[in-house]
């Protein structure tokens, strides 16, 4: 549960529990999704999770990608991500998000996001928790701790 308190594997890392955790706090991690979807079932971006997989193999091959990770769970991420802004993009300049208690303004675009300002930030983790679709490695869709 708590893998960043083993210093089994992070022998160099000379920060505190609780600086770690500090920087976790607004992390978002992409780790391997297992396959769990037909491979020839469209995915959201209208390809297939055999058509993403081979794409990937064949950039990995001709050395435009490393190997060891998960095509399917980095393209997923990347779809997510993706959709959590267009949705926060539509609700600048509006109100009830349900951050308005945080400090910071909607009264911008996303070409102007800083990392201080909470309330956009709020409502982006919102549109990225109720995110929910089709992907290389299955449905993606995240419970109310924000876990795929």
């Amino acid at each position: 549960e708590e893998w960043w308190t083993s210093r089994v594997s992070l022998v160099t890392v000379t920060c505190t529990d609780d600086e770690l955790l500090s920087v976790l706090d607004r992390a978002l991690l992409v780790l391997s999704i297992p396959k769990s979807i037909d491979p020839d079932k469209v995915t959201i971006s209208g390809y297939t999770a055999k058509q993403i997989e081979q794409q990937y193999e064949e950039r990995r091959m001709n050395g435009s990608y490393i190997s060891g990770i998960s095509p399917g769970g980095a393209y997923d991420s990347i779809w997510a991500i993706a959709l959590a802004l267009n949705k926060t993009a539509a609700q600048l300049n509006t109100n009830g998000t349900g951050c308005e208690y945080l400090s910071g303004t909607l009264n911008i675009t996303l070409d102007n996001f800083t990392y201080d300002n909470a309330r956009l930030g709020c409502v982006f983790k919102n549109n990225l928790a109720s995110t929910n679709f089709i992907g290389a490695s299955g449905n993606v869709t995240f419970d109310s701790k924000g876990t795929l």
